[in-house]
């Protein structure tokens, strides 16, 4: 086994290397300095989306995990391959109905070429209870366990499984595997859990100065980031499972008092998110509080979901734009990731019909199933519609909602270096920073695409330019629940006029490759 110093040696020259490619043979293609070759003459358009409409479908979309369950069951908001996210499809597919669209449902099947692509990793049933010793309080507490994609240490191909332990001693999660082994040997004669705040999103948490330059270079998006910080995660916490056999999960707490993280995760042992409230009362006396957790997994190679389309006929029928989005989520209001961009995109279907107007392509708009599972609907989709002739994707992602700290850009992510130029020369005709008090609109070139539902496109659809319009980089409620669904990513954050003034940007967008070239 590689010892932990020849690991990361291994790593930083891997990374090494990639900056000097970068730096060298790569042209610095990322930066917004790179001009027109000519000037971009589109008459931009004030026309604007029906913002009330898009409002009510996202309300309805965010309230699912409110109306769809009893108190009898755990509540999976939209989740992959959920009943939520099963009503979210009878409510695209009716409003797409109501506009004129054709419209139809398809079911994400595991393909030959794709045999994974509908399964799922599902949690059956969990519990997190947090002891005081001091005060003899047990405390059962609203949380999430992230599934492991592993299983227990003596069958770790048996994903189903029970994770069952309690009077977990917690212990302060160590910065260095191999050196903290030695301080920690006493402690192998009982079991525990690492604790430690929740990093992911959290403004605080600065990147180390490899991923500083990874994105500096290549965008916080690119290939390169996410791998070395994926890589990073799953080499961390299975050196856990191999060198700290007592050691059972890692406990983390957010930075915001009354939220958890619910994002995803391939941890090698189950990851327990709970809220700033409980994990700084753990934290000011962690030698007198213990955790018992409870978690039954099943790995599902087949859950039931949909991508729901609807079409408009162009003059050149067999020529396809998609507009899409994801209308999954996780167990929360799933609000701003993404209700608001689902709304969007069948407000930009409802401006064409309201106007009545033909495009020149066959325009599909697409809510995509499972995108938080790893885009599983759009890459379905791609593999079962790859003959057809699709010329251009527009995704929209996390869009249209209220943060003031950190400063927040609206982003253009693109495979294709001249048509990004080319768009965000329109959007720049928005004055999107004035008339929405944010800071303002950035592109990033991403030949493979970006961490979205246009990827499956951009790395495999032959000719295809696509784009992703998204609101990042940290934004801090991303993946966020806490008291009963009401805080974290809620509908409390849909901010109008950046709906407003964002949907303009990208109809005129819409508009220009549809309709006036």
């Amino acid at each position: 086994m590689m010892d932990n110093k020849a690991l990361t040696k291994k790593i930083f020259i891997f990374t090494s290397i990639l900056v000097l490619l970068s730096s060298t043979i790569i042209p610095n293609v990322f930066s917004e300095s790179i001009k027109l070759s000519q000037e971009n003459n589109y008459e931009y358009s004030y026309d604007q989306l029906d913002v009330d409409y898009i409002y009510n479908i996202t309300k309805s979309l965010s309230d699912i995990v409110f109306t769809e369950y009893n108190e009898s069951e755990i509540a999976r908001g939209r989740s992959f391959g959920t009943k939520g996210e099963h009503k979210a499809a009878e409510i695209l597919k009716e409003n797409m109905t109501q506009l004129g669209l054709w419209t139809w449902n398809e079911t994400i099947t595991n393909l030959p070429e794709l045999p994974d692509v509908a399964s799922a990793m599902w949690v059956n049933e969990y519990k997190i209870v947090v002891k005081n010793l001091t005060s003899g309080v047990n405390k059962t507490v609203e949380g999430y366990i992230f599934p492991t994609t592993m299983g227990p240490r003596s069958q770790s191909e048996e994903l189903d499984h029970i994770f069952n332990f309690t009077d977990l001693k917690i212990i302060s999660r160590p910065e260095n595997t191999i050196s903290s082994f030695k301080n920690l040997k006493d402690m192998l004669n009982e079991d525990y859990v690492f604790f430690e705040i929740e990093d992911a999103f959290n403004p605080d948490i600065k990147p180390n100065p490899i991923e500083k330059i990874l994105q500096k270079i290549f965008s916080p998006y690119s290939d390169f980031t996410l791998f070395y910080r994926s890589v990073k995660q799953i080499l961390d916490m299975n050196k856990w499972h191999y060198f700290y056999p007592r050691c059972q999960g890692l406990l983390t707490y957010d930075f915001h008092n009354d939220t958890y993280n619910m994002g995803n995760s391939r941890y090698s042992l189950p990851v327990i998110s709970i809220n700033g409230t409980i994990g700084n009362e753990i934290k000011s006396d962690m030698d007198n509080h213990r955790i018992d957790f409870y978690l039954n997994q099943t790995y599902k190679k087949q859950v039931e979901s949909y991508n729901v389309i609807g079409q408009l006929n162009g003059t050149y029928k067999d020529k396809i734009v998609i507009i899409d989005c994801l209308y999954d989520g996780w167990w929360c209001q799933a609000t701003a990731d993404s209700a608001i961009g689902m709304a969007m995109v069948l407000g930009i279907a409802k401006w064409f019909k309201d106007n009545n107007v033909t495009p020149k392509y066959t325009i599909r708009f697409i809510g995509f199933g499972g995108e938080e599972h790893g885009y599983r609907g759009a890459t379905h989709y791609q593999a079962a519609h790859k003959d057809e002739d699709i010329i251009y994707v527009f995704d929209l992602n996390q869009l249209g909602f209220s943060q003031a700290e950190p400063e927040l850009y609206l982003e253009f992510i693109g495979n294709n270096i001249r048509f990004l130029n080319d768009i965000f020369e329109i959007a720049k005709k928005a004055n999107y920073s004035e008339r929405t008090g944010y800071a303002g609109i950035r592109k990033f070139y991403m030949p493979r695409g970006a961490p979205s539902d246009d990827q499956p496109f951009a790395r495999n659809q032959e000719n295809c330019k696509t784009v992703c319009f998204v609101k990042g980089y940290y934004w801090v409620l991303h993946h966020r629940d806490g008291l009963n669904h009401t805080i974290g990513d809620t509908i409390d954050y849909f901010d109008p006029q950046d709906v407003n003034v964002t949907g303009e940007i990208i109809l005129n967008i819409v508009r220009y490759i549809t309709t006036e070239r």
